[in-house]
């Protein structure tokens, strides 16, 4: 593509994300990502332990957070506590370990390359992809993995 449809391009979507700002607001402060952990039943409902994955350093502070359904293990969420349902985020975002400077960051899901699925983190340069099974990330999400 051009510089100049390029230019387009990212003009178009700076523009949208903007938009989307103004109509949510800060909803995503309400809505911590989280990596789910252990869960116990007690008389006022369940309460599951979670990792809240901010900040850049690792450990991640846990917080235990009431919940109408229960998170799977080590998969990550966004949640707010007394939430009925979790969001549950599959594997279009990951934690991973990361580059030698942190020993952990998240990846989103940006495109696949034949059988690979690019995984990007915006946190670091020169290494910031990595590469997964696109057929993984296909039985969770079908169409929305691109060819």
């Amino acid at each position: 593509m051009s510089e100049a449809v390029s230019s387009t391009h990212v003009d178009s979507l700076i523009s949208d994300i903007r938009e989307i700002r103004a109509i949510l607001g800060n909803v995503w402060a309400q809505l911590p990502l989280v990596r789910a952990g252990s869960a116990k039943l007690r008389r006022d409902g369940l309460c599951q332990t979670a990792e809240v994955a901010m900040g850049t350093r690792t450990p991640f502070a846990a917080c235990e957070f009431a919940v109408g359904a229960q998170m799977i293990g080590e998969e990550l969420y966004l949640v707010r506590d007394h939430a009925e349902a979790p969001l549950p985020l599959g594997r279009l975002v990951q934690l991973r370990s990361a580059p030698s400077s942190a020993q952990f960051t998240t990846y989103f899901y940006n495109r696949t390359d034949g059988e690979k699925a690019c995984m990007v983190s915006y946190q670091y340069g020169p290494e910031s992809e990595v590469h997964d099974n696109a057929a993984s990330l296909r039985a969770d999400f079908g169409g929305l993995v691109i060819e």
